[in-house]
């Protein structure tokens, strides 16, 4: 067991592995509601059902396109944002608290205004996604540039780089470690964003499937979408930690 757990991976699933069995056992028992908490064998059984008629598949798709592309738009416009903001430090600072009140506002009362400028298509819970996912990667960008020494500007400067030989070479590898938490909490509130407009909205994928099995009080199709929102989730903080690790 030790071997098995030294493994990241394999600890994970043994521990999922775990938790269902003894979700297993208290749903069999009946101390919980079926409505509230459905079995996990029924919850995979639908999954499956859903994996085999090709329904489950359109729905991953679409979420994950509008994950993907919400969080492409976020992440440059994060970066570049917190670039311009440490770049020019009188508009950062001036910028800084207005950013962060923004970020403290329920910014999700804004999709009726997004409903009516894009109507129902994917492009809802895309710009609601960028709007509550650029803010926390702008702040961190910005900070963490602000936190890099003036010695690696003068090394650039010396070495005759460019503004972006600069930033990729020096600034990025040294602020890395604070850009990527942005970047990690930038995906983690685009997924949030996405889900959560096809959920109240009812467009989309997996939010969407989400919504309208609750509303019929299917318990076990709604816990297997849930089951692939955090598998999107879990393959793409993967993916964000690998790049992390190689500009490392």
């Amino acid at each position: 067991m030790r071997r098995v757990l030294k493994t990241p991976v394999l600890g994970q699933l043994v521990v999922a592995a775990v938790f269902g069995l003894v979700l297993e056992a208290i749903t069999q028992a009946k101390i919980v509601s079926p409505l509230t908490i459905p079995k996990p064998s029924a919850a995979l059984a639908s999954l499956w059902a859903e994996i085999t008629d090709g329904t489950l598949g359109a729905a991953l798709a679409t979420t994950f396109y509008e994950i993907f592309v919400a969080f492409l738009i976020a992440s440059f416009l994060g970066v570049s944002l917190g670039y311009v903001l440490w770049r020019f430090q009188t508009v950062g600072r001036a910028a800084e608290s207005l950013l962060a009140a923004v970020f403290s506002t329920p910014t999700v009362l804004l999709f009726p205004i997004v409903l009516v400028l894009f109507g129902r298509s994917p492009a809802v819970p895309i710009t609601m996604a960028v709007l509550v996912g650029v803010i926390p990667i702008t702040i961190n960008v910005r900070a963490g540039l602000s936190n890099v020494k003036g010695t690696f500007l003068k090394l650039g400067r010396s070495l005759n780089f460019t503004d972006f030989q600069v930033f990729s070479k020096l600034l990025l590898p040294a602020a890395g470690p604070m850009i990527f938490s942005g970047l990690k909490l930038g995906l983690i509130y685009t997924m949030i964003g996405v889900t959560a407009m096809e959920f109240l909205v009812e467009i989309g994928g997996l939010g969407r499937k989400i919504s309208s099995s609750y509303t019929t009080f299917d318990s076990p199709a709604m816990y297997s979408y849930l089951l692939m929102v955090l598998v999107i989730a879990i393959v793409l903080v993967e993916v964000v930690n690998r790049a992390e690790a190689r500009i490392k």
